[in-house]
């Protein structure tokens, strides 16, 4: 009995486990990988963190970002990328491992998986090798595109905000004597030159000089513009249309012409002209002051229409849109002369002899800015004769498409035309007007209230969702390939990597074996045997085949060239 208990304790002995040994404990909460699946939850975490920042920041105001949203947006996509590519690396690990557990594993598949996850280049070539790895491989190459995606998610644009606010500017709302433009002489009845204080102005208009205004009266439009409408001097301008017919086409002098003239005779076919007239007695209120002529060919011919305009301008109080900014005013270019509301309408006294004259002087200075004249006749054998004159002229002409062969006889002087100067000129004598209500004599004029619009440019952030769900479409693809190379995990029964160590140790490398256990984990195996000397080299293997093998330093030759190794 003694001697049966003695064999059973040597047994037990016998089949005790060596102290490098390890029990294989699979689990699905043991073995649960919780680093992998955080940097899962990390990624999804990113993802939300990108819509939130390009949500918040739509429409927002740069200047309540210290930083940029697409700095933000290029940080949180650069991390999503680094868990990304954590969760890959876990994943290969994992797959690894348990591909190398069942039961029709090959050597080629478990070559694949580590080579796909270390390769791009395999990874898109491997063809009927194609696996899960591969793709999370490719995917992750392509994930990076996310950060410009991302960035571009987000620009800056300017915004316009608009507010109420009110300005005090001063502006004279009727030319009086005070402002004098023109001066007439002797008996005439003519301008004879401008007055100084109105060349003063004329010359600040032909420079585009601002128009200032006092800065205590424009505070509520610092850093922005203000729009509203102010009353100040200017004309009421209106112009009728009308026609006639011309005939300048090649005939004898005493054939006759459709307008009942010889075609020798020069007619106008484009003049612009101002007439003006010092009355003794005045006008009244709301008769013309200037009056403005036009006529101007439209279309290539040497007979037609001629276009004619009778314009009339009528001394008012007027309604103008402006804008105010930086302590200047200016007309609100959005609007013209057809836009002007008119106030109330003003007479202007006459005179004889020496005197001022209230709108002489901007008569004579529009006469000589845009007055212009261009005739036409027929010349006989040399031809069409065209004569010019004024600067106007030259800039509203045109000429007409070079005619089909048919009419190749048709002169070069008939194909000019000219375009309809008249809102220019109008534009001009408006801009004058304005002009002299803020810087003549501005002495005992009242200060005036304007209530107006304030608006602000300010820079804002534009959110482009479409750029945003590109740049997760990577991520989440990316997510959904990687999350499934962690599936399985359940069945280790301990960590597991791919040391080359541990994989080494797996498939039973004979100089790992001794000392070390069959489930030990690479950090275990480097405390077992990670001091033991090794070398790569030559080594024998029985009694003739050399091979190429890892094995103990005293014991290895270096490779030899020319040596066929088993």
């Amino acid at each position: 009995m003694s001697s049966r208990r003695n064999d059973m304790e040597q047994q037990t002995d016998d089949h005790h486990p060596p102290a490098n040994a390890h029990e294989w404990r699979a689990s699905v909460l043991r073995r649960l990988p919780w680093d992998a699946l955080l940097a899962i939850l990390g990624t999804i975490a990113c993802a939300i963190t990108m819509t939130v920042v390009i949500i918040k920041s739509n429409g927002d105001a740069v200047e309540h970002w210290t930083v940029s949203p697409a700095v933000y947006l290029a940080i949180i996509s650069a991390a999503a990328n680094i868990l990304l590519r954590y969760t890959f690396s876990k994943g290969v690990e994992i797959s690894w491992w348990t591909t190398a557990m069942k039961d029709d594993t090959r050597v080629k598949d478990l070559h694949n998986i580590w080579l796909h996850s270390t390769s791009l280049v395999s990874a898109v070539r491997a063809g009927r090798d194609f696996n899960l790895v591969a793709l999370a491989a490719i995917l992750l190459a392509l994930v990076p595109a996310n950060a410009p995606l991302a960035q571009r998610a987000s620009t800056a644009a300017s915004r316009v905000v608009t507010a109420e606010a009110t300005v005090s500017l001063v502006a004279a709302q009727t030319i009086n004597s005070s402002m004098a433009t023109g001066m007439v002489t002797g008996r005439t009845t003519s301008i004879s030159y401008v007055t100084p204080p109105f060349a003063a102005v004329l010359q600040n208009y032909l420079v585009s000089a601002p128009i200032m205004i006092a800065p205590d009266g424009a505070l509520a439009c610092h850093a922005g513009i203000c729009r509203g409408a102010v009353r100040a001097a200017g004309y009421d301008m209106t112009c009728v249309p009308g026609s006639r017919i011309f005939d300048r086409s090649p005939r004898l002098p005493d054939e006759p012409t459709l307008d009942n003239a010889s075609s020798v005779d020069p007619a106008v076919i484009f003049a612009t002209e101002f007439h003006y007239v010092e009355w003794t007695n005045g006008l009244a209120a709301g008769e013309a002051a200037i009056n403005l002529t036009a006529v101007f060919k439209q279309d290539g011919g040497c007979k037609g229409t001629l276009t004619l305009r009778n314009c009339t301008l009528v001394p008012a109080t007027l309604e103008y849109r402006v804008v105010v900014a930086n302590s200047t005013v200016a007309l609100d270019g959005r609007y013209t002369y057809h836009d002007d509301k008119v106030v109330s309408y003003h007479a202007t006294p006459g005179g004889s002899g020496p005197h001022e004259s209230y709108h002489g002087g901007v008569s004579l200075a529009l006469s000589d800015m845009f007055s212009s004249k261009v005739t036409l006749s027929f010349g006989g054998a040399v031809g069409m004769l065209m004569s010019s004159s004024g600067v106007t002229a030259l800039r509203y002409q045109r000429e007409k498409e070079r005619l089909p062969v048919e009419d190749t006889a048709l002169y070069a002087e008939c194909r000019n035309y000219w375009l309809d100067p008249i809102d220019d000129i109008l534009m001009a004598a408006r801009s004058i007007a304005f002009r002299i209500a803020f810087e003549g004599n501005l002495t005992n004029v009242p200060l005036q209230t304007m209530q107006s619009e304030r608006e602000v440019t300010e820079l804002v952030y534009q959110s482009d969702f479409l750029f945003l769900g590109l740049a997760l479409v990577f991520i989440v693809l990316s997510g959904l390939t990687v999350t499934p190379l962690l599936w399985n995990w359940w069945r280790l029964g301990r960590e597991v990597s791919l040391s080359p160590v541990e994989v080494a140790r797996a498939f039973a490398a004979p100089e790992l074996l001794p000392g070390s256990g069959s489930n030990s984990a690479a950090e275990e195996l480097m405390r077992d045997v990670g001091l033991r000397e090794v070398r790569y080299g030559e080594t024998a293997h029985g009694q003739m085949a050399r091979v190429l093998a890892f094995a103990h330093p005293g014991v290895v030759q270096p490779p030899k060239n020319g040596v066929v190794y088993a």
